[in-house]
């Protein structure tokens, strides 16, 4: 499911592998039924930021966000990852140079 954080845009249907020439920030990849990550695409880039409530995460302010280190390695959201349960927040560096910060909440694991 490719992401563009400019623009607010999830191709929550995943008619798009975000590959294409979309501008996608990110993408959820699913491996396979236990292997999940996202990945950096066209240039953006991640720093987690660990677990954090609403007030934690509202904190984390602009300059705040310029300053962390950012880098393209993929974000773990296998089974048994740290990063799988709720309130698992990170930052984005996006493709055009915008900042955003992300929270994970209420998250699910289904099997079929």
């Amino acid at each position: 499911m490719p992401v563009d954080v400019d623009t607010f845009t999830v191709d929550f249907f995943q008619t798009s592998t975000g590959d294409e020439d979309f501008p996608w920030d990110f993408v959820y990849r699913g491996v396979d039924i236990r292997t999940r990550r996202l990945e950096s695409v066209n240039g953006s880039a991640f720093a987690v930021l660990g677990i954090k409530d609403d007030n934690a995460i509202d904190g984390v302010s602009l300059p705040q966000l310029k300053a962390l280190t950012f880098n393209q390695n993929p974000i773990d959201l296998s089974d048994g990852s740290s990063n799988l349960q709720n309130n698992f927040s990170f930052a984005v560096h996006t493709d055009v140079g915008n900042y955003a910060k992300l929270r994970l909440s209420n998250q699910a694991v289904y099997r079929r």
